[in-house]
């Protein structure tokens, strides 16, 4: 795992950013290698760089970033694995988000497959799609990243 910053150059730069309402307070991210600690890792770092969240806006924050994350070195780049994750965190006044950016040509999410509540597997988009406030996905050549974001309630 890489923890990188989003100024400066690099391949964090060319994840697009949750579209915020207010303008963002805090961006940061980091590059996790593909593999099955991925979701783990990416849980740790976002842990430890963030301390601003109430426990009502980690929870959901967490869950949803290991459902991207998870999604995207399952399923990132078809036949041929991604070697490597990248993930943004974007925080403001109004929102918080976070961006999955992995290589391949994505995808269109047309629901859960199954209608069979017992059938395994299908759920963690369905599961973004209920708790985020907003969510997305953008595709570029040789890439494609998922997004959400979640309003934070007024205090």
């Amino acid at each position: 795992m890489t923890a990188s910053s989003a100024q400066g150059s690099g391949p964090l730069d060319q994840i697009p950013m949750p579209t915020l309402s207010s303008a963002p307070a805090r961006v940061f991210g980091f590059n996790l290698r593909a593999g099955p600690l991925a979701a783990s890792e990416a849980r740790h770092a976002f842990a430890a760089a963030e301390d601003s969240l109430s426990e009502d806006e980690r929870q959901p924050m967490l869950l949803m970033l290991t459902e991207l994350v998870t999604n995207a070195v399952r399923h990132g780049a078809g036949a041929e694995r991604p070697r490597g994750v990248a993930v943004k965190v974007v925080e403001s006044d109004s929102a918080v988000g976070a961006a999955v950016t992995n290589p391949g040509s994505g995808f269109h999410w047309s629901g859960r497959q199954s209608d069979d509540p017992l059938e395994p597997g299908g759920y963690g988009l369905v599961l973004v799609d209920r708790m985020s406030s907003r969510w997305g996905i953008d595709r570029s050549p040789g890439s494609t990243t998922v997004w959400f974001e979640l309003d934070r309630r007024a205090s």
